[in-house]
């Protein structure tokens, strides 16, 4: 979950969605004062990781303030926003420490790379994972998943017995929450996605530079990122 201070600290409700013979059924639980939580890191990894909270606080709050961000759902375009002061070192590692926990056994495909987010240290991305970003409105619905180790299964059925079936894996850890939409995923999967690639972040420590940087990224909806069969993803080129 996004921090307290990223808009995660009114009243909220879980959705609960009910499936029948006749049809389907979507309701909320009751309200919890505080915020959207969950169970998550261990008390010594989030010791290690919350010191780099500020940093993703202070992106949320410079970026929701930007017109495209707070726009109409509809607006489907890409925004600019500059930081001034940036560390994308710290956000990135804030990002994937809540993504960590979302991707179950993450830390056993990838220790290395769990191994920086609690010590900050720098790192080669790895080959097989992507950090991709895009901008979410307040207006969206805000939802976390985590499906890594899953995949999507194309069967071609028409004509006969399946041929040709095909697999990609799933996002490993979605955050879609106000302002950001990140994905934790497989580099051909990613590639179905609109946002932009920026786990070229991890090559800078948590405690680099602080240096200006330009954010330009596509406002992506929900719809466009909950796990659905991949007939309803935009084809790689």
């Amino acid at each position: 979950m996004p921090p307290k201070a990223a808009f995660n600290n009114s009243d909220a409700s879980r959705g609960i969605q009910l499936k029948t013979d006749e049809g389907s059924t979507t309701t909320l639980s009751r309200p919890r004062a505080g915020g959207n939580r969950i169970y998550g890191l261990c008390s010594p990894c989030h010791r290690l990781t919350s010191p780099f909270d500020d940093e993703y606080v202070a992106w949320a709050k410079a970026c929701s303030k930007a017109a495209h961000v707070r726009a109409h759902p509809d607006y489907a375009g890409d925004g600019t926003v500059v930081l001034q002061g940036a560390r994308p070192g710290r956000f990135v590692r804030a990002a994937l420490a809540g993504m960590a926990s979302l991707a179950e056994n993450l830390w056993q495909d990838h220790p290395a790379l769990v191994e920086s987010v609690l010590n900050g240290e720098p790192i080669a991305p790895p080959a097989d994972l992507r950090l991709i970003v895009g901008w979410t409105q307040l207006r969206d619905r805000f939802f976390v998943e985590g499906v890594h180790r899953g995949a999507f299964v194309t069967i071609p059925i028409a004509g006969g017995p399946p041929t040709g079936i095909k697999t990609l894996p799933t996002p490993s850890a979605t955050i879609h929450w106000f302002p950001f939409s990140l994905m934790l995923v497989h580099p051909d999967t990613g590639a179905r996605y609109p946002h932009v690639d920026h786990t070229y972040w991890l090559a800078e420590g948590a405690e680099g530079p602080a240096r200006d940087i330009e954010l330009r990224l596509p406002t992506v909806g929900a719809d466009s990122v909950v796990t659905v069969p991949l007939a309803n993803r935009r084809s790689p080129e």
